[in-house]
């Protein structure tokens, strides 16, 4: 975390939340950082372990002002995401306390003792239902079903929802698998394969993987016309690939 006192300032703004892009070196390149405005007296940066840049102001601090700390905080901020990026996978853990992630937000295992598996969403808690809680197997077993079913669901409407937006779209066929080093794929025969784990990232990273692989029925290779028809349907992706980038710690 970095902290710095403010001069004191103006209002310039009509929100107490807003999102400012970030310009940092190479190979991060451009990022998004999420700003808040709060009661206080300094201003505070932080990076959380998927990657995300959250910055806490005064109240009365100028958006210029904010923009001129980020600024100057910029290599810090490079120096760290660039850590999180080259820190290998860490193992998921099935035991009470572990923490795991849903759409881009962490969540804690709560074991509760009951006669059939399932899995509940609770004040930043997954509540994780089973015959034998302590067992690490049986809420692993538990946790694999409930997040294949979720990434099913979500991932599911969100191709419902890019789909249309492709024209002359292929007949292609969409499955969905455990996967260690690859969020999506697409073979020439159309058959897309999505991450289960892709459920865990924040849902532009989600919408970005979609539309990569949709595009892909249409160019299997990354060129021109791919990028020209990725950047037609989703204009902002680059800022959503780049933060898929520094989100190891979803594997």
């Amino acid at each position: 975390m970095s902290s710095r006192p403010f001069p004191g300032g103006r209002h310039e703004r009509d929100s107490p939340l807003r999102s400012i892009e970030l310009a940092l070196p190479a190979p991060i390149g451009a990022i998004m950082v999420e700003v808040v405005f709060e009661p206080r007296k300094r201003i505070t940066i932080r990076i959380r372990p998927d990657g995300r840049v959250r910055v806490t102001a005064p109240l009365s601090a100028e958006n210029g002002f904010v923009e001129k700390v980020l600024l100057e905080k910029s290599r810090w901020i490079a120096r760290h995401l660039a850590r999180l990026a080259a820190a290998p996978p860490v193992p998921a853990v099935y035991m009470p306390g572990a923490v795991h992630f849903f759409l881009g937000d962490p969540f804690t295992i709560a074991p509760l003792m009951q006669g059939r598996s399932g899995v509940t969403l609770s004040d930043g808690r997954l509540l994780v239902s089973s015959p034998a809680p302590e067992n690490p197997k049986t809420l692993e077993k538990a946790l694999r079903r409930w997040y294949r079913k979720q990434a099913e669901t979500i991932i599911g409407e969100r191709l419902g929802v890019w789909s249309p937006r492709l024209p002359f779209l292929p007949d292609h066929e969409v499955r969905f698998r455990w996967m260690k080093s690859r969020w999506g794929s697409c073979s020439r025969g159309n058959s897309i394969v999505l991450n289960i784990q892709l459920v865990k990232a924040p849902l532009s990273c989600i919408d970005y993987v979609v539309a990569h692989e949709l595009c892909h029925t249409l160019h299997h290779d990354h060129g021109a016309g791919f990028k020209h028809l990725l950047d037609t349907v989703m204009p902002g992706w680059k800022a959503s690939a780049d933060r898929l980038k520094n989100l190891p710690v979803l594997l």
